[in-house]
């Protein structure tokens, strides 16, 4: 709500599928961790819905991050996903991945879990992407991702009943 100087106000409207980190602080300058800002828009989503809420959706650019660890809690569902790209080997959205003294950039233990249209980024960093501690999950979607220069591996996943890996593709280290 933005307050005008005669009092008036006014609300901005958007379409959900139209918010990304940007909209919670995300710099997307490939520099700034960003890491606060998914955090925010994480938490926001579950807000509308922790399962089939709309996710993290990180904004065309390079998007830095170090570490999040959600907890051994188990969750309804993790989402990130960058804009649609009609190719997996051309993401618009990149991640790349600062050091940190942790295994993986991200970790946590979701039932459902969809990661897309992203292209990772490991240069910067000696660690893994993405690790999901859930046994008994219920679905792992992959979709539309280039991994770069990881040391560690890209996705660890422990125990899924359906898992779908679409459009992915390895250069330049483990994946």
């Amino acid at each position: 709500v933005i307050v005008g100087l005669n009092g008036a106000r006014w609300h901005r409207m958007i379409e959900l599928s139209a918010v990304t980190i940007e909209h919670f602080g995300a710099y997307s300058d490939g520099v700034t961790d960003d890491i606060e800002a998914i955090k925010r828009m994480h938490a926001w989503s579950r807000s509308i819905d922790a399962t089939f809420g709309p996710g993290i959706v990180l904004a065309p650019g390079v998007t830095a991050i170090s570490y999040w660890d959600l907890g051994v809690t188990e969750i309804p569902a993790f989402k990130m996903r960058g804009p649609e790209v009609a190719y997996g080997r051309l993401p618009r959205a990149q991640l790349l991945l600062l050091e940190h003294a942790n295994p993986y950039a991200l970790r946590f233990k979701a039932r459902r879990m969809e990661v897309a249209n992203l292209s990772i980024n490991g240069a910067a960093s000696t660690k893994g992407f993405l690790e999901n501690t859930v046994t008994r999950g219920d679905y792992c979607r992959i979709h539309a991702i280039q991994a770069r220069n990881l040391t560690g591996r890209c996705f660890h996943v422990f125990d899924t009943i359906d898992t779908k890996l679409d459009q992915c593709y390895s250069s330049k280290g483990k994946a």
